[in-house]
């Protein structure tokens, strides 16, 4: 079905990494934590993403590593279903796939992996429609 027009609060985020082993040490997966605010708002066709993640590494040897990463797109989509095709329009134009799966008030997105170091982070963002 069509992404519900509105304004949508962060509530939770999910990394999936395609391997733990990275250049400085192997990723301690217990001990890193995610953190992340934002805000998203949905029209038929289109959206705008505003977000920033605070990556929290930590790595088996006891490096510690942390990084703040801003999100923010604005983009037209088309397709229907669990996946669509997001065109960017800010920043820049791209095109990526968009992982959709949306129920009542919550609504949840992922978008193709990024590679940092070496690995291929896959994100996925939880929200909840504000009233």
């Amino acid at each position: 079905g069509e992404i519900p027009a509105g304004r949508w609060e962060l509530t939770g985020i999910a990394w999936h990494v395609d391997t733990v082993a990275s250049p400085i040490g192997t990723i301690d997966v217990n001990a890193s934590v995610l953190l992340a605010r934002g805000q998203l708002f949905t029209e038929p066709g289109r959206l705008i993403v505003d977000m920033v993640n605070r990556a929290e590494i930590a790595f088996t040897g006891g490096v510690r590593f942390d990084r703040d990463v801003p999100v923010s797109l604005a983009g037209s989509y088309t397709g229907s279903g669990p996946t669509r095709t997001l065109r960017q329009s800010c920043p820049g134009n791209g095109e990526t796939r968009l992982f959709v799966t949306a129920e009542g008030d919550q609504l949840a997105l992922g978008f193709d992996p990024v590679n940092f170091g070496g690995i291929n982070i896959t994100s996925r963002y939880t929200f909840r429609r504000v009233p």
